[in-house]
């Protein structure tokens, strides 16, 4: 089954887009390619205007490309701290340390910086509601500024008011010149 066919889309820094269909219409291929966990078998991607050349999650992720799935790539066993800062953890002192006092700082203000607050950086990830990992999961994409954040059905879990903080996030994101991508059905 093809997915995608004759896919035309244009979209510019800091504007917010959403991408809606049924279960099949081929959103989650077209995030999956865009954020390099699939490669596009035809066309080209351009990123601010130049040709962009993804191939992997990492390498789109080193171009400012950023997408939060449906299904959380969480380590439940690590804090929120170590999740959120993965690969971005502050060294202390002595070489190969963790500075932990910064670590827990540095998660605790990427939390409040994007209005989830409430959420104890100590904790193990497997022991946070849904909702709560969800906002974690959030809260890593947006670590590092992005240029493009692909939210995947990001409301489905989350209470109202917890929506009311995502979606002031996406303003918040759109006027620090952010391309938000908001898929739902």
């Amino acid at each position: 089954t093809q997915a995608l066919l004759g896919v035309d889309f244009s979209a510019e820094a800091g504007e917010v887009h959403a991408i809606s269909g049924e279960n099949g219409a081929g959103k989650s291929t077209l995030v999956k390619i865009l954020s390099g966990a699939l490669p596009r078998d035809a066309g080209e991607i351009l990123l601010a205007g130049e040709p962009a050349e993804l191939g992997t999650p990492d390498r789109a992720r080193r171009l400012g490309i950023c997408a939060v799935y449906q299904e959380f790539s969480l380590v439940p066993h690590l804090t929120v701290t170590e999740n959120i800062l993965m690969g971005q953890m502050p060294s202390a002192r002595v070489p190969g340390c963790v500075d932990w006092t910064k670590a827990h700082r540095r998660a605790e203000e990427i939390l409040q910086s994007i209005g989830f607050v409430g959420i104890d950086v100590h904790k193990v990830v497997r022991q946070l509601s849904v909702s709560h990992q969800q906002m974690v999961e959030i809260a890593k994409a947006v670590a590092e500024r992005r240029r493009v954040l692909i939210l995947d059905e990001p409301s489905a879990v989350l209470s109202q008011e917890e929506l009311d903080r995502l979606f002031a996030l996406v303003r918040q994101l759109k006027q620090e010149g952010t391309l938000v991508l908001y898929i739902s059905h």
